[in-house]
């Protein structure tokens, strides 16, 4: 079965370190789709791809491409620490950054199994400070109707569940609302001047880092979020949806 390489293949592709690359790691591999298009593409080229969960459809995909023998799938977390010094060439990720809690350890355990010149490049969104950067059902239109005004940057826990209680026909559980967006370890709640700082003071030179404008992005209720967080965000922070970046091993 032929698997078609989306959006997020192209981006990959379209850098030279890629094209150059022998030895290549998906991390949050997902659904393991994006893996399985690119060995398919790439059959002189070596695919690792891991998650720290399997769902359903990734273990069908898993099994679906038990043929290629250029691609593996680890159930792991990069923090897990499996891979040895300088095992990869390129190392990437799609909407995975804005789930890693402990950027620091992440950014230092790809720097350390990247070979010299290598890189890591992502694309991170949304990120927490964008209008929807909930992180709870954040592509389902009805429910950012709802979450329409940074209600989970303004209020905390308790002011959240007060709101939901004061919406009539809730498309959605109230509890497993909070719990999504307050409660969730795999979540960096970083804003992207907070996560570029964090990039800057890593091993890592930065080659690339494109902004992409937060296309529901509206300024009076930004300023009023903002404000419930005296100066941790700038009003910069929350008209940027996503990024896409290149980090190089430098040497």
């Amino acid at each position: 079965m032929a698997f078609e390489r989306d959006w997020g293949c192209r981006l990959m592709e379209g850098q030279s370190e890629f094209q150059r690359a022998r030895r290549i790691l998906e991390v949050g591999g997902g659904d393991f789709r994006r893996a399985i298009a690119l060995a398919q593409a790439y059959p002189d080229k070596q695919f690792i791809s891991i998650d720290f969960r399997y769902s359903t459809e990734a273990k069908q995909n898993v099994a679906s491409a038990a043929g290629l023998d250029n691609l593996s799938f680890v159930h792991a977390s990069l923090n897990d620490r499996l891979f040895g010094p300088e095992t990869f060439d390129f190392v990437f990720s799609i909407a995975v950054m804005e789930h890693v809690a402990e950027l620091e350890v992440f950014l230092a355990e790809a720097f350390a199994i990247l070979t010299a010149r290598g890189v890591y490049s992502f694309f991170e969104a949304p990120f927490w400070t964008s209008r929807t950067g909930h992180h709870f059902e954040h592509a389902n239109p009805a429910v950012n109707a709802i979450l329409d005004a940074y209600q989970h940057i303004g209020l905390d826990a308790d002011g959240m569940r007060a709101f939901l209680a004061s919406c009539d026909k809730l498309p959605f559980d109230p509890e497993t609302c909070i719990r999504k967006i307050y409660h969730r370890p795999d979540l960096s709640r970083l804003s992207p001047s907070e996560t570029r700082r964090i990039v800057a003071a890593s091993p890592f030179t930065i080659v690339e880092w494109t902004e992409r404008v937060d296309g529901h992005f509206d300024e009076a209720s930004a300023i009023a979020a903002m404000q419930a967080h005296g100066d941790r965000y700038t009003l910069a922070d929350f008209r940027v949806g996503g990024v896409f970046v290149r980090l190089l091993k430098a040497g």
